[in-house]
């Protein structure tokens, strides 16, 4: 099933449909749960856009795109159903931030401990769609600041890639990357924004 199926209902295609009926066609196309599906808004839908816009939240094609770039073909009949699970799944944990920009991950981990880190989207490499940000000591001991490892996922194999004491390893999952001690990520970084000046007193003695 393409994309086209699912913004054109009319045979007109759109670049943009309506939250609820894209929920209804995508559990038609994957037999998902219609309960579930609506629990991906945050990744899915955004706030209509434009003068006159209603309060109602939509899809784009080209956000679409995006999220089958990063997550597979999630409108796919046989492979759709595992694949939107894992997207709930992803979704609920603490560290992972969706699609945002470098900079908002930088606020969010300022004045962090080491170790704190988040995983988020990005677009810049198609083999490299996810980015671990996390909190690393600078070199002159005098704080952390944050360093971004672009990791790669490989989809239909479920297998992971991430640099690892100056070499490359391979992960059956992500949730296993992420526990490896050798990667050195301890603490999940909140969503909220920038953290005060909590340690500006340490950092600067």
């Amino acid at each position: 099933r393409r994309s086209s199926d699912l913004f054109a209902p009319e045979q007109t295609l759109m670049e943009r449909v309506k939250w609820r009926d894209f929920v209804k066609a995508l559990g038609k196309s994957t037999g998902h749960s219609l309960v579930d599906i609506v629990a991906l808004g945050s990744l899915f839908a955004t706030d209509c856009q434009g003068p006159g816009a209603s309060q109602e939240r939509e899809v784009t094609i080209a956000h679409f795109n995006d999220m089958a770039y990063w997550f597979g073909p999630f409108v796919c009949p046989q492979r759709g159903s595992a694949i939107l699970a894992w997207m709930k799944h992803l979704n609920s944990q603490l560290w992972f931030h969706g699609d945002i920009e470098r900079e908002v991950a930088e606020r969010r981990l300022l004045h962090r401990d080491d170790g704190t880190f988040l995983v988020r989207l990005s677009k810049n490499k198609p083999e490299h769609p996810f980015t671990i940000s996390v909190m690393r000591p600078t070199a002159n001991q005098a704080g952390c600041a944050p360093q971004h490892k672009r990791i790669r996922y490989v989809h239909g194999t479920g297998k992971w890639y991430a640099p690892v004491g100056g070499g490359t390893r391979c992960y059956n999952s992500l949730d296993e990357m992420l526990q490896d001690k050798e990667c050195g990520l301890i603490t999940p970084c909140p969503v909220e924004e920038e953290v005060k000046d909590r340690k500006s007193t340490r950092l600067n003695s």
